[in-house]
């Protein structure tokens, strides 16, 4: 038997995984559809009174590329993401016509 000693490895350390590759941040914020992410934000952003209309419209126009481009080349959340763009443009634009239709309506009375 070798009396000789080995010297100590240092233990294996696991290779650290860049925070936008993990599917768990592409699902919260999916980076690699951007039409998506970005529909979602104006979708959102849209809720504010004012802002409303412009943002609608470009909600639903990134969610329709963001849910196309899902359907193509399918990244996790950006399906999500897409819809909830058109969803909300969709509500914003509806809830701005009801509300210019109602304003004529009671003008003229």
């Amino acid at each position: 038997m070798n009396n000789e000693q080995l010297p100590p490895q240092a233990p294996v350390q696991p290779q650290p995984q860049s925070v936008t590759s993990s599917a768990t941040f592409q699902t919260l914020i999916p980076t690699q559809n951007k039409p998506a992410l970005i529909g979602y934000y104006f979708g959102v952003f849209g809720l504010i009174p004012v802002l409303g209309v412009p943002f609608a419209i470009t909600a639903i126009i990134l969610g329709a590329k963001g849910l196309k481009k899902a359907n193509l080349a399918p990244t996790p959340g950006a399906k999500g993401h897409a819809i909830t763009a058109l969803v909300l443009g969709i509500f914003e634009a509806v809830c701005f016509v009801v509300f210019v239709a109602w304003v004529t309506f009671m003008s003229t009375k």
